[in-house]
C-alpha cells in the first residue's frame, strides 16, 4: 500500500511575540550569545533549551519517522519505538547516502527490509514535505516523529504547515543526548553549537517562509 516515491534572560512572554519580532530577536541571539554565555544567566540559558524541547507525545501511529541529520542518535531510538509495536512502517529521511545507510542498518538490526522506506529530502523543511505527502498519497492518518530535542519544535511546526487542512494526528518522541540537554546544553561545545543552530536555522525559516518559534 505504500508508495515509494537562544547575557539569556528571556521571559515567558517572548515566546508569544509576532512572528517578525521573534525572529529578529533569534538572529541577535545567534550573533552574539558566543561572546557573552555566563554560568550567572543558568534560568535564561535553560529557558531557551526548554523553548526547542517539548515533552514525548507518544501513541501507537500508522508510520513512525526518523529524522535524518544525525543516525548515530536518532536511528536506535526510533528502531525500539518500531519494535514496541508502535507503527507497522519506518520512514527514514534525509539525504541518499546517509539514507541508504541508516536503511541498511536498521535492517542489520532486525528491521524487516519491506518495513522501512526511505524518503528523500535535503533539509528538515523538505524531509517534512515528504512526509506530509506520502501521508496524504497512502491516506494514513497518525504519525509518530523521532528526532533530537533542540531539533524537535521545528520539525513539528514544518510539517504541520505541511499538513495544514489535514487530520492527521501527529505523536512525537524527543531523542536525549548523553553529552547536553535543555538543563546544560550551554556547558558543552557540542550543545552550544546545536542549539546556535537551530536558532539560526528557525530565523532563516521566519525569513524564507514565516515561521517562528513563538508560533511552533
Amino acid at each position: 500500500m505504500f508508495r515509494n516515491h537562544w547575557h539569556y534572560c528571556l521571559p515567558a512572554r517572548l515566546l508569544n511575540m509576532r512572528p517578525r519580532l521573534w525572529g529578529s530577536i533569534a538572529l541577535l541571539l545567534v550573533l552574539f550569545a558566543p561572546l557573552t554565555l555566563s554560568p550567572a544567566d543558568e534560568d535564561g540559558l535553560r529557558a531557551l533549551g526548554h523553548s526547542l524541547d517539548l515533552p514525548a507525545h507518544v501513541a501507537h501511529a500508522d508510520a513512525l519517522v526518523i529524522m535524518g541529520g544525525d543516525t548515530q542518535q536518532r536511528l536506535m531510538p526510533g528502531i525500539e519505538l518500531f519494535q514496541q509495536g508502535l507503527a507497522p512502517q519506518i520512514w527514514y529521511t534525509g539525504g541518499s547516502g546517509h539514507g541508504r545507510a541508516a536503511v541498511a542498518q536498521a535492517v542489520a538490526i532486525g528491521v524487516p527490509p519491506e518495513a522501512i522506506y526511505h524518503l528523500l529530502g535535503n533539509n528538515t523543511w523538505e524531509d517534512t514535505q515528504q512526509v506530509a505527502r506520502t501521508l496524504r498519497e497512502n491516506d494514513l492518518h497518525s504519525v509518530l516523529v523521532v528526532t533530537s530535542w533542540y531539533h524537535l519544535r521545528r520539525t513539528l511546526c514544518v510539517l504541520r504547515h505541511h499538513l495544514a487542512g489535514s487530520d492527521v494526528q501527529i505523536y512525537y518522541q524527543p531523542v536525549g543526548y548523553e553529552d547536553f540537554n535543555p538543563d546544560n546544553w550551554w556547558l558543552n561545545e557540542a550543545g552550544q553549537k546545536a542549539v546556535f543552530s537551530e536558532l539560526t536555522k528557525f530565523g532563516f525559516y521566519w525569513f524564507q517562509y514565516g515561521l517562528a518559534l513563538g508560533e511552533c
